[in-house]
């Protein structure tokens, strides 16, 4: 009785549930209505239980969950009804998803997406964003060993090695590695993730970024300056480089054929 604000039989008794109830539920329904329906699956079904907006008799409001049963005696059917408060695990979850919203400001801005894997079981989740970048439609359930197996086949073991050595060490994760989309494109990925312990479970929350632009860019840097030193090293011109003391970091073979001094050799000295 205390729960409904209520400090006596004679002001409980005697209500029903609508008399503890605001006009409308949280998502919107009608209170009257929906008290119908779950009576009628009660005595369909035999139990019901669902979440509940009270509503007592000083206006003060609280959140409970209830659970009906249907009971049949001798002298008739009784509906027996068991309601726990649960206003602060809701009060938990609204501050859950306030603090979420913040980190999900940075995720958006960093094109990041999330993911988890509890090691004991292999139960694996990502968010939508990081299936995309598996290349994965979004209402696809995953294990672990299905988020490995769309690693690229040669960045599979470095993969499954560095996800061992977080779990045994407590070290961040960190890896690199490829993905091989349905339309046939290649993508890199970075994944970055850190063991949190929770009770009797321990689990990986991760953070994975798309590289592959920063990847090509590498790519191309490194072909041209290959390309460059093809071009260095074929000329019959002394090509050299030096650094802004005039110690001597490379110089081609006709360069060092003109001098008479090897690479190592000119390294000890200063260009002038």
């Amino acid at each position: 009785m205390r729960l409904f604000g209520c400090d006596s039989e004679q002001a409980f008794f005697g209500n029903t549930l609508t008399d503890f109830s605001p006009p409308t539920q949280p998502g919107g329904g009608d209170s009257l209505s929906l008290v119908a329906e779950h009576l009628a699956r009660v005595h369909r079904d035999g139990s019901q239980r669902f979440e509940w907006r009270h509503r007592r008799p000083d206006g003060s409001e609280f959140d409970a969950d209830v659970l009906l049963t249907r009971i049949d005696l001798p002298e008739g059917v009784i509906v027996q009804s068991i309601t726990r408060d649960i206003t602060e695990r809701k009060r938990t979850e609204t501050a859950l998803v306030e603090n979420r919203r913040r980190p999900n400001l940075a995720l958006d801005a960093a094109k990041a997406g999330t993911w988890e894997s509890v090691l004991a079981t292999g139960e694996f989740s990502a968010s939508d964003r990081a299936l995309v970048m598996h290349g994965l439609p979004l209402d696809t359930a995953i294990t672990h060993d299905h988020a490995m197996a769309v690693i690229h086949p040669e960045d599979r073991a470095a993969g499954e090695v560095a996800l061992q050595q977080a779990a045994e060490t407590g070290e961040p994760l960190r890896c690199e590695y490829r993905v091989l989309h349905a339309d046939g494109s290649l993508r890199w990925l970075a994944s970055t993730a850190e063991l949190h312990q929770e009770a009797a479970q321990s689990r990986l929350i991760g953070l994975v970024q798309d590289i592959t632009a920063q990847k090509l860019l590498q790519l191309a840097l490194r072909q041209s300056e290959q390309h460059y030193r093809a071009l260095v090293e074929s000329t019959h011109d002394g090509v050299v480089i030096v650094n802004m003391d005039g110690c001597f970091l490379h110089a081609n073979q006709a360069y060092q054929d003109m001098l008479g001094y090897s690479l190592e050799e000119l390294r000890h000295m200063v260009f002038q």
